[in-house]
């Protein structure tokens, strides 16, 4: 897996929340919302940020490749984290791995803590893993909702992986279940924000 960056969620706002599985992954509160501060660093960070992130791009032979939506460097997550802190801002940092190549992080690794494994799109805006099991889409997918940790996540990567079968395989036969943007395992890890300040 790459090292690829970290999201930072604005744990003031939720994005996704299950009702019957206690869920705690990358969809869970919006993420990178600095942006929509409109005082002049804000902005010039949320610049920035947009600068680094190229979400997806054709190449000349007309495939499409994706990045991961996240903050990639060192730098820029410390700027990013005292600005939070400075407008009180409650937030979470999660430094997210995973099969894309792109971003790659640069710069200072903080201490973290594995919460778990997760299925996700290249924009980390899709909460399709803990729907389909807590809403049990498709019967195949009911064996994973004992399997899912304190996190809502999964501990083991041959868990993951098992359930990303059964949904490449659902979806090659043709079962309706959501397809919008390729989806990849993502290893999700919390940083201690004592580490960066």
């Amino acid at each position: 897996m790459y090292k690829n960056g970290v999201i930072i969620h604005d744990i003031s706002q939720s994005e996704y929340t299950a009702k019957n599985i206690t869920y705690n992954g990358i969809v869970r509160y919006r993420k990178n919302v600095i942006g929509s501060y409109l005082d002049v660093i804000s902005l010039g960070i949320d610049e920035e940020i947009a600068e680094l992130i190229i979400n997806w791009y054709v190449d000349e032979n007309d495939i499409t490749h994706y990045y991961l939506d996240v903050i990639p460097t060192y730098d820029l997550l410390k700027r990013s984290v005292n600005h939070y802190l400075h407008f009180n801002i409650p937030i979470r940092i999660l430094f997210i791995e995973s099969e894309f190549d792109k971003p790659e992080w640069v710069g200072y690794i903080p201490k973290m803590k594995f919460i778990g494994y997760e299925l996700g799109s290249s924009e980390i805006t899709d909460p399709t893993m803990i729907y389909e099991i807590e809403h049990c889409v498709h019967p195949e997918f009911e064996k994973f909702a004992n399997k899912l940790n304190e996190n809502g996540l999964f501990n083991e990567y041959e868990t993951i992986s098992e359930y990303e079968n059964i949904r490449n395989r659902l979806l090659s036969e043709g079962v309706d279940i959501e397809n919008e943007n390729p989806y990849y395992i993502m290893r999700i890890s919390e940083i201690n924000i004592s580490d960066i300040v």
